[in-house]
């Protein structure tokens, strides 16, 4: 075995820096073509040009899922004879059912 039991294989630890925070302050900066807006106020801008101007469905379904949420999926479950469905959920190792 490499490691002891017990003995981390990252000595240095998770990097100081992610994605998430990479991309965040990238969003806040001023936007090239237009030093009044940021790069997250012209994604924005263009998401919704898209959605009305261009009238496409994907922005214009992502924009109203944003507001409005997703709608929700409705699943029917039943029978073949239209009686109902009996099915057991366990919770865990307690024996709850």
């Amino acid at each position: 075995m490499p490691f002891k039991p017990g003995q981390s294989g990252n000595l240095s630890g998770r990097p100081k820096t992610n994605l998430n925070s990479l991309l965040s302050a990238e969003l806040l900066k001023k936007f090239d073509g237009d030093k009044k807006l940021t790069n997250e106020q012209m994604i924005v801008k263009t998401l919704l040009k898209l959605a009305i101007e261009d009238e496409n469905l994907e922005a214009l379904k992502y924009v109203y899922d944003r507001m409005e949420g997703r709608m929700k999926d409705n699943v029917e479950i039943g029978a073949v004879d239209g009686m109902p469905v009996k099915f057991t959920l366990n919770l865990g190792d307690k024996g709850n059912t």
